[in-house]
């Protein structure tokens, strides 16, 4: 299965389930078999919440709230990123537990069972930190990369690499 590849202009991505008037969509990944998307979408209170839709006979589903972390506890789902076989979700999330800045803004991974996600859970350091990170890209070695502000680097916020945590 793939998608078809879009022509050279634009096109709005699911009008009216994914892409809507009356909100702010970001942070899109498209999973490596092209049949699951998430997104992020801010919602009336102002918080960013992750949303996941579904290909399902030739149609995108109406998105669902992901709960990422347990019970709602964290407000905050952004900038996702697949690996490659599609079974774990990296995130920037502000959860229960977390060491970054502002409060529990961290690297978490949520992993696939069977239809569904399982509850985030942090990326230990020394991948989070307390630190900002964030943008996270996981390539098929194995390795995780992503954006940081933390000591050490070159300018004010560098990428990184580190093999994704087991």
């Amino acid at each position: 299965f793939h998608l078809d590849p879009p022509g050279t202009t634009p096109e709005v991505f699911a009008p009216g389930l994914v892409s809507t008037d009356d909100s702010i969509e970001l942070n899109g990944v498209l999973a490596p078999d092209g049949r699951e998307f998430f997104f992020t979408r801010r919602d009336e209170a102002r918080r960013f919440v992750m949303r996941r839709s579904r290909l399902v006979d030739g149609r995108w589903t109406a998105p669902e709230v992901v709960e990422a972390f347990p019970d709602g506890s964290g407000d905050t789902a952004v900038d996702m990123g697949y690996s490659a076989d599609g079974d774990e979700l990296v995130i920037l999330g502000r959860g229960p537990g977390g060491l970054g800045a502002p409060p529990g803004m961290d690297l978490w991974r949520l992993r696939r069972t069977g239809d569904g996600w399982s509850h985030a859970e942090l990326l230990p350091p020394p991948v989070s930190s307390e630190h900002h990170e964030s943008y996270p890209c996981l390539v098929a070695d194995g390795s995780i990369y992503f954006s940081s502000r933390r000591p050490g680097g070159l300018g004010q916020a560098d990428i990184w690499r580190a093999q994704r945590p087991s």
